[in-house]
C-alpha cells in the first residue's frame, strides 16, 4: 500500500492508474488502522488494483471527511465510494465484480 505525501502525489496517482483505492484516515483512528490492514491483505489478492492511503493530519486538503473514506477511482474517475471502518466487504465485492467484468469471454 502506498502512503501518499500529497495531493499532487494523490492527484497524479488517480490520474495514472487504472484502478485505484485510496483509503483516508489517520493513525489515531482505530478503525482506520484496522481497515488499512484489511486493504493491505486485499492487495495481495487484486494485483492489478493499486491501493493507497492518506494520512489526513498530514495532507490537510482532505480533512472533513468521515474516518474512514475508502474511494474505489476507475481511469481517473471515482466510481464508488464506503464509509466505516467495516467496509473491506463491501470494498473486496466492488473489487470482484470489477475483476469479473475484465475478464475476456
Amino acid at each position: 500500500m502506498q502512503h501518499l505525501q500529497s495531493v499532487a502525489e494523490h492527484d497524479q496517482l488517480v490520474a495514472d492508474s487504472k484502478i485505484v483505492v485510496v483509503k483516508y484516515g489517520a493513525v489515531w483512528c482505530r478503525p482506520c488502522v484496522t481497515l488499512g490492514a484489511e486493504l493491505a491483505k486485499m492487495a495481495s489478492e487484486f494485483e492489478s488494483v493499486t491501493f493507497a492511503s492518506v494520512d489526513i493530519d498530514k495532507i490537510k486538503h482532505f480533512q472533513g471527511c468521515k474516518l474512514p473514506t475508502t474511494r474505489i477511482y476507475k481511469g481517473g474517475e471515482e466510481i464508488d465510494m464506503a464509509i466505516g471502518g467495516s467496509a473491506a466487504s463491501f470494498i473486496h465485492e466492488i473489487l470482484e465484480e470489477m475483476a469479473a467484468h475484465e475478464q475476456p469471454p
